[in-house]
């Protein structure tokens, strides 16, 4: 499983979800897979992410916002 290395950067720096000509750098399907790859992490029983060090709780909690924040209807 690949994570996406933007969405690690917005989670980490904010640096943001579309680049300086307002492309997006990460959807959906990559906030998807983190939450997956995060959850699964959790169940093996990780409590900060093994490469990067970042708290998969605080993680998970962002993936959910940011997806719901993009799945809600105007």
């Amino acid at each position: 499983m690949s994570i996406c290395q933007n969405m690690i950067s917005d989670f980490l720096y904010g640096t943001g979800r579309r680049d300086d000509e307002g492309y997006e750098l990460y959807d959906a399907s990559d906030l998807e897979t983190g939450l997956q790859y995060a959850e699964d992490l959790i169940g093996d029983g990780y409590i900060k992410e093994p490469f990067h060090g970042y708290n998969l709780k605080e993680f998970v909690k962002w993936c959910r916002r940011v997806l719901a924040r993009n799945t809600k209807k105007i």
